[in-house]
């Protein structure tokens, strides 16, 4: 899978984004040589709206699996909902 996002960003030249942006990051952060750590995970040239960073538990790998999984879903569907109504004022 991780082939897969590294061809796909050579793939696709990236756009700054002015919108609304939900960063979720987990509570334990993987090695430094492996991912961007700063704030925004190497977003932040990228990124001119607001961002809303959130916080899951575990560490990157486990995010996806139960429990952990459970807590991003909750708070994904918060920010989808909080998006939708910002649209339709």
């Amino acid at each position: 899978m991780q082939a897969a996002c590294f061809q796909a960003s050579r793939a696709t030249p990236p756009t700054i984004y002015h919108g609304v942006v939900h960063l979720f990051r987990v509570e334990i952060p993987p090695p430094r040589d492996l991912f961007e750590l700063d704030d925004l995970l190497g977003w932040k040239p990228w990124l001119k709206g607001q961002v809303h960073t959130e916080i899951i538990p575990g560490r990157h790998g486990v995010h996806l699996l139960e429990p952990h999984v459970a807590t991003l879903a909750k708070k994904l569907r918060a920010a989808i909902e909080a998006n939708s109504t910002c649209r339709t004022r």
